[in-house]
């Protein structure tokens, strides 16, 4: 009795199919908006580092929470500029 398994796949079909898909879908070779996958992180990251620094000078200086909010106010006008920007560009 001899087992000959499940058929293989054609594996060069499978290449032809990906290729052919890629280039319908991803012209440029990247996926549409890929830049922007990222902005919501570097929007929290910059708002975060900002806070810290704001956290650290008030309690240096004792002005809290002066530099707490200047910092967050400044890393959110300066996401937000950064996304407006990145999304205009073109």
């Amino acid at each position: 009795m001899s087992d000959a398994g499940p058929p293989k796949p054609d594996d060069d079909a499978d290449e032809r199919r990906f290729r052919q898909l890629k280039r319908e879908y991803l012209p440029d070779g990247k996926p549409p908006g890929g830049e922007f996958l990222t902005a919501g992180l570097e929007l929290g990251v910059t708002v975060l580092i900002l806070v810290l620094v704001g956290w650290w000078m008030d309690g240096k200086l004792g002005t809290s929470p002066l530099f707490i909010l200047l910092g967050c106010f400044i890393g959110i006008v300066g996401g937000l500029f950064r996304l407006v920007k990145k999304a205009t560009r073109k």
